[in-house]
């Protein structure tokens, strides 16, 4: 009994610290502290000095609320069916452990155990073509043919596609949420996602009751390629939220692939640049399995060696909105919040400006999404 409780306290202080969002890799908890709980029960005061915080965010954890709020609401969400798979947890997906900062906790609606197996993300377009939609389904039928689940984001388009595509082969497919796992986003897709339960998962690394703002999908992006050995372009235009996807995949040592489009289409610029800039082309799913051959069942080692870097140029006069969140940047780390509220732009926008500065060489991502800049003197 003491030591279910004891279980039960831990995943309560790992549920606050992923609902705090602060930028800290759960190892770090483990290694410094202990685990959550011996962290939780620091002071403000003793905390200053032993994490890469500001001092704000050490005020924000030390006013988190309380354990017995926290396990209230864990048990009442389990009686909807939504589990908390903290970082510690044998469920806990190996390859997100791999990325830079992995959440703290996952909400789960469905198969927990299904993030254990291996994955292939297939984003693109919400807007997509008919023959978009097509390839779509057909790479993610084949790949659950073969074994191997597939992710996306749940959303119209591309997204909903590759999940209808490995429901329809009865294979398992993932959902990451870009809002609270309690919150069916978009409403339309309701339907969707309960078959996503029943077969595989949704998850979310958000509150539980978040609602859909602008700077998570981005963030969720990062799931999307963590929890996959490569990730799939089908339709991405210019400014893609695919295509930071895919530089999140490179980042984690992940395959990118993608699929070849029209020339003359808006939503095809993204993906035939991704090819001429090094991704694998894609024809058919076997091109997907031949590539990862050797590595669909091992994932829970490193991938040894690196990908060639893929480049998107940017242009030859620097945007205004580019030199604007530049010019918050210096040789100290900066959130990306910060970067957020000081360049007054919205978070989209800045994060496809630090997605083109940092492909430019101008900024360096940390992990935890903090990023630097040399100073304008160097």
């Amino acid at each position: 009994m003491q030591a279910s409780l004891i279980e039960r306290q831990e995943s309560g202080a790992w549920a606050i610290l992923a609902s705090l969002r602060l930028a800290i890799n759960p190892q770090d908890v483990l290694d410094r502290f202990g685990g959550p709980v011996p962290l939780l029960q620091q002071s403000a005061e003793a905390l200053k000095g032993q994490l890469p915080w500001t001092s704000a965010q050490v005020e924000r954890l030390a006013a988190a609320q309380p354990l017995e709020d926290m396990l209230f609401s864990l048990e009442r969400l389990e009686r909807q069916g939504i589990t908390l798979i903290p970082y510690p947890h044998p469920d806990y997906p190996p390859l997100l452990k791999q990325i830079s900062c992995p959440p703290a906790a996952l909400w789960c609606r469905g198969h927990a155990g299904v993030l254990r197996r291996s994955h292939v993300a297939i984003v693109g377009a919400r807007q997509a073509s008919p023959y978009g939609l097509r390839v779509a389904s057909s790479l993610a039928r084949g790949l659950a043919e073969a074994g191997v689940g597939v992710v996306s984001g749940g959303a119209y388009g591309i997204d909903a596609a590759a999940h209808e595509g490995a429901l329809g082969a009865r294979g398992a497919s993932i959902a990451v949420f870009g809002t609270g796992i309690s919150r069916d986003y978009p409403a339309s897709h309701r339907p969707l996602f309960v078959r996503l339960a029943e077969h595989g998962a949704c998850i979310s690394e958000f509150g539980p009751d978040a609602s859909p703002r602008p700077e998570h999908f981005p963030i969720r992006n990062r799931l999307i390629s963590g929890l996959s050995l490569g990730v799939v372009v089908v339709e991405a235009g210019d400014k893609s939220g695919a295509l930071i996807t895919a530089r999140f995949a490179l980042e984690q040592n992940r395959e990118v692939f993608a699929v070849p489009g029209e020339i003359f289409s808006d939503t095809s610029i993204g993906s035939n640049r991704l090819i001429q800039s090094g991704a694998r082309l894609v024809s058919s799913v076997s091109d997907i399995l031949e590539e990862l051959r050797g590595r669909l069942e091992v994932i829970a080692s490193p991938r040894d060696g690196s990908l060639p870097a893929l480049s998107l140029p940017l242009p030859a006069d620097l945007p205004a909105e580019a030199t604007t969140v530049l010019a918050c940047l210096d040789r100290a780390p900066r959130s990306l919040e910060a970067v957020i509220l000081e360049s007054s732009q919205g978070p989209a926008k800045v994060l496809e400006v630090l997605m083109e500065l940092e492909l430019a060489g101008l900024v360096s991502q940390l992990p935890c999404l903090l990023y630097t800049s040399p100073s304008p003197r160097d």
